[in-house]
């Protein structure tokens, strides 16, 4: 029995990111609205893990190109997004022809931040005044459909 609970932990454990991406290729949620709630172009610049690269929003076309359907809404996709304190953030993400090879997707996309003002301090820790950062990502894929018949 503690071999069939932890098995479909497992199994839970995968398939519940597994589903959230297979519903938003189907259509399921709006991408704008995905990333609204997942884009972390900070995280991403620091080199750690960053949702917005990966199961969700702006990163899902990113990571399966397939995304960015050759013709119809999804050919490119730009959001932005307002969060507390100031922090803008914003991404766009296009898919890139490939013609003549078969079952091969292609995207490029950017992200950027912008942050609020901040105060700006010498390295006592002491405020010095006020400052702004910013930054982006930059990110190209490429991705193959093994089978014409799997809604990937």
């Amino acid at each position: 029995m503690r071999k069939i609970v932890v098995t479909g932990s497992l199994f839970l454990w995968i398939a519940w990111p597994l589903a959230r991406v297979a519903h938003a290729q189907s259509g399921g949620r709006s991408m704008f609205g995905q990333m609204q709630g997942h884009l972390d172009p900070i995280t991403a610049s620091m080199g750690g893990y960053a949702p917005a690269w990966g199961l969700n929003g702006l990163g899902s076309a990113m990571t399966n190109p397939a995304l960015l359907e050759e013709s119809g809404p999804h050919a490119w996709f730009v959001g932005w997004s307002s969060r507390p304190a100031g922090l803008q953030q914003g991404g766009f993400a296009m898919r890139l022809p490939l013609k003549g090879i078969s079952n091969w997707h292609a995207a490029v996309g950017t992200q950027f931040t912008g942050t609020g003002s901040m105060a700006a301090t010498d390295p006592y820790g002491s405020e010095i005044g006020q400052t702004q950062a910013g930054e982006a990502v930059i990110q190209a894929s490429l991705g193959q459909q093994f089978s014409p018949k799997l809604n990937w």
